[in-house]
């Protein structure tokens, strides 16, 4: 916060030394006038910075940081930042826009200041009796005369040496400084100790030559005992005026500081994981091989077998070409062939009771396995099951077409990002009435309002028409400041979503959300109109007439003369008449606003011609619509604006007795009137008042986009359940050939070699232990290892050699013994290559092809999570167990003063 806000100058001893008793008597242009008010309003002003600071902080510590990953510590601080800001703004808006409204409607009424800076009342005599006028506040330069009735005036603020007792009472009603005065550096006057207050710099707190110039001049030294020195302001000066510290609430700068590692346990990530592109393992690849090793026996098998049989019938051209073509002889012959045929055939047992038993074992296998085959086909393509499937990074029309379709109860697409700010989907802007456009609320038209008042009675209603019109563009400008702040703030605002919502709900929550926001916002700007109008209904502000009328200046102020025996002088004793309206075309009184706030009558206009030459009122015309109420802004609220369109007789009429008295000095206007819309909310006939409830809004233009919505919402992937089959026909072959084929075709080749191997070798050794010398007997190990190795890959030589694992039905019948076990080892070795080509092809694709690689680290520490950044960097993501965190748990607001 400013160090004004915790310096000496806003304590109460301070401020009691520059209280002055008769502190009007100095003149407007003096400090000493309002020196007082303007340090009594910065420290109320501290104050309740200080309070909505305060209440900031609270409700930043009570915000909620809802994230479903755990969040870098970037992105933390700007979202913790964006909030900031958020809060920030929308407490000082609230400040400014109440501070405003009050600006404007003091401005507006002329609210008269007791320290004579906007208003001087002077009393003359007129024919043996007390006259009382009053006189604007001036502020003249060389090219303007600036009056306190129609704008905001400030000056520098100056310490006069001439005693106030010997200023000419017709110097009073000037803010220009007196001769050799001197100036309080970054002070101003005006016509209110408030507008002067708000363009000050506050330079001579920064000076210790001014404020000795202001012990000197002020009875400072009574109250306190103050060193220039020690007093001054020690924060770095930026010529700032008090209203834009006000707009910051004096803070020079929030500064939150957040602690990452407190936020790192609220979010408590259950799991960490990233996902790269990687090489498949070799054990993957060994593993999909021997799954499909069955199915590719089978295949090479019979590539090799017909690859050797074609080319020996090629080479041998020996193949009979005289075949039974009958379809009859095929069938007989294939049954023939059937009953031939044993899978387990045994050379070794050829016998006839061998070889029939075989045949059955064979006939007994195949109807199993066909049995099996079909059992587990049926069972497998019949069964279903309802499965969740996964659809990953939907698009909008993948989800649409999900949601149009059987999934719709069951579709679920989790959001990546659940706080997802209105701006992001939402247009909001607002249409007015068309008032608000209008050239009733133009500057040259209140002017011109302005110039006819100079010849007009005081109760005509030209004399009072300029506040009015002053009022209704004030409220125009201060309702589009405020719903533009409301509106910025409204966007920034979170929509929090943990999924994605359909259209359907997604309209209707966002509908809920923006009614409410209108209503909160029309209803709050109301509460604030309303708050500031009955303080002034209780208050019975003195309120000074903006323009020089005809007869008695000021109608509520009576004079009369007080003997002062001491000296046999004679006093004015002025007496306040309250606030009372009279009758029309009468000098009786209606009613009296103190005791009956919403007096009123209708609005007139008079013939000042024929009041000067008979001394009386004479009614011209009664404007339509318009009301006479207390105060100004009465006035407004309870009148209609039904004199302002163009099918209305008012508006010709009220035109012509306005510019009956226009100052020819005045810029030419051509106004007009307001052309009634059907459409609109507002009739001709309503209120002001009904249309200042509302903001003067006749509808909210909005637009959202769904599309949007859902590009912000981001789905990494969407869930829907969904029933089907088990497996398909190709998943059960798969199935079948995986688990079965490799498995038995691996035995089938691999035991009997295997176990004629260990025999073999087994019966070699006791062969060779037994013939052995007994002089051999103590050779050493490694010699005996190296001999056995030498003989092995002998025997392992010879037995791929004539390796054959072909019989000779694979061969046809036609072929003899001896060529089937040739064209069977040949058979063999192609069978061998093909083999280790299909092997060293599978296990390069499925080693060098690349694949979607996850890996998760489950509750990983702060310190494990940290590496873990520095590794994978943005490609790391972790869920938080807990999505939404208050801001107090890991961030300390500090404002920097």
């Amino acid at each position: 916060m400013h160090s004004v806000c915790s310096s000496i100058f806003i304590r109460p001893e301070w401020i009691k030394g520059l209280y002055f008793l008769n502190a009007s008597q100095y003149g407007v242009w003096d400090f000493r006038t309002t020196a007082y008010s303007q340090f009594e309003l910065l420290s109320s002003f501290c104050s309740l910075s200080k309070e909505i600071i305060s209440q900031t902080e609270i409700d930043i510590d009570n915000n909620e940081l809802v994230t479903l990953y755990l969040l870098s510590e970037e992105q933390v601080q700007l979202q913790i930042n964006g909030t900031t800001d958020l809060l920030k703004k929308s407490a000082s808006s609230q400040l400014i826009t109440y501070l405003d409204y009050l600006r404007n409607t003091t401005q507006t009424n002329y609210l008269v200041s007791a320290l004579n800076t906007n208003l001087i009342i002077a009393t003359a005599w007129s024919s043996e009796s007390i006259r009382t006028y009053a006189d604007q506040v001036s502020y003249s330069d060389p090219d303007t005369v600036k009056l306190c009735g129609r704008e905001k005036t400030v000056a520098d603020a100056t310490l006069s040496q001439v005693n106030y007792e010997l200023i000419d009472a017709s110097r009073r009603h000037s803010m220009n400084p007196m001769p050799n005065s001197t100036t309080v550096n970054g002070f101003f006057t005006g016509c209110t100790p408030f507008e002067a207050l708000l363009e000050s710099t506050l330079d001579c707190l920064y000076q210790t030559e001014c404020l000795q110039l202001l012990v000197d001049y002020f009875p400072i030294r009574q109250q306190m005992n103050f060193h220039a020195n020690d007093s001054i302001l020690t924060s770095r000066h930026e010529n700032k005026s008090v209203n834009k510290y006000l707009n910051n609430l004096f803070i020079m700068n929030w500064s939150p500081e957040i602690n990452y590692t407190k936020y790192f346990h609220q979010c408590s990530p259950s799991n960490c994981t990233y996902s790269k592109k990687d090489q498949t393992e070799l054990s993957h690849g060994i593993t999909l091989f021997i799954s499909l090793y069955g199915g590719l026996i089978i295949i090479l098998r019979l590539i090799a077998s017909w690859s050797i049989d074609i080319l020996s019938k090629i080479k041998c051209c020996s193949r009979e070409r005289n075949e039974n073509s009958d379809q009859n002889g095929k069938i007989l012959k294939f049954i023939e062939s059937m009953k031939r045929l044993n899978l387990f055939k045994n050379v070794n047992d050829r016998t006839e009771t061998g070889i029939k038993q075989q045949k059955t074992i064979t006939c007994v296998y195949l109807i199993l396995l066909t049995g099996s085959i079909c059992i587990l086909c049926l069972f497998t393509s019949l069964n279903s099951e309802t499965v969740t499937k996964i659809e990953k990074n939907p698009s909008l029309t993948t989800y649409n077409s999900l949601r149009g379709g059987l999934h719709s109860a069951s579709i679920q697409c989790p959001c990546f990002k659940k706080a997802i700010p209105h701006q992001k989907f939402v247009l909001l802007s607002s249409h007015y009435h068309q008032i608000c456009a209008s050239g009733f609320v133009d500057n040259i038209w209140i002017d011109m309002l302005r110039g006819t008042t100079i010849n007009i009675i005081y109760n005509d209603w030209r004399s009072r028409a300029s506040p009015l019109f002053q009022l209704l563009s004030d409220f125009c400008q201060l309702a589009n400041k405020t719903i533009d702040d409301a509106v910025k703030r409204y966007l920034s605002q979170l929509f929090i979503v943990s999924f994605v919502m359909n259209e359907d709900d997604f309209d209707k929550q966002l509908n809920t959300s923006l009614n409410q926001f209108f209503q909160s916002t029309i209803h709050n700007f109301d509460l604030m109109t309303n708050a500031l109008q009955l303080l002034m209904q209780i208050d019975q502000l003195y309120i000074g007439a903006n323009k020089r009328a005809l007869g008695n200046l000021d109608t509520n102020l009576i004079g009369n003369f007080v003997e002062d025996k001491t000296n046999t002088t004679q006093l004015v004793k002025l007496k306040f008449i309250l606030n009372q309206i009279k009758e029309i075309n009468s000098s009786m009184t209606r009613c009296v606003c103190a005791s009956d706030p919403y007096c009123k009558i209708p609005a007139v206009i008079y013939d000042l011609y024929y009041k000067q030459e008979a001394n009386n009122n004479s009614l011209i015309y009664n404007i339509s619509g318009w009301i006479r109420g207390c105060l100004a802004i009465d006035s407004l609220l309870l009148s209609t604006l039904q004199c302002l369109y163009e099918d209305s007789d008012c508006f010709p009429l009220l035109l012509s007795y306005i510019r009956k008295y226009e100052n020819s000095g005045q810029p030419s206007l051509i106004i007009q009137p307001l052309v009634y819309n059907p459409m609109s909310r507002f009739s001709p006939n309503a209120t002001v008042s009904t249309m200042f409830k509302e903001m003067m809004i006749e509808q909210w233009n909005r637009s959202s986009s769904y599309q949007s919505f859902y590009e912000s919402c981001a789905p990494i992937y969407c869930t829907y359940s969904k029933k089907i089959r088990t497996e398909n026909f190709g998943g059960v072959v798969i199935k079948l050939i995986a688990t079965t084929g490799g498995i038995v075709a691996l035995l089938r080749i691999v035991t009997p070699y295997l176990i004629k191997f260990i025999v073999r070798l087994l019966t070699i050794c006791k062969k060779k232990k037994q013939h052995q010398p007994r002089e051999r007997v103590h050779r050493s190990c490694i010699d005996r290892m190296g001999i056995m190795i030498r003989k092995l890959i002998k025997l392992l030589s010879t037995k791929l050699i004539e390796l054959n694992v072909f019989s000779t039905r694979d061969f046809g019948s036609n072929t003899d013994q001896i060529t089937a076990k040739r064209y069977g080892r040949w058979a063999t070795r192609l069978y061998i290559i093909l083999f280790l080509i299909c092997l060293i092809i599978l296990i390069f694709y499925t080693t060098i092809q690349p694949h979607s690689l996850t890996k998760t680290f489950d509750q990983p520490s702060f310190i494990r999570y940290t590496h873990l950044k520095k590794t994978y960097g943005n490609k790391l993501k972790c869920s938080c167990s807990k999505i939404a965190s208050t801001y107090d748990r890991f961030v300390e607001i500090k404002p920097e003063f």
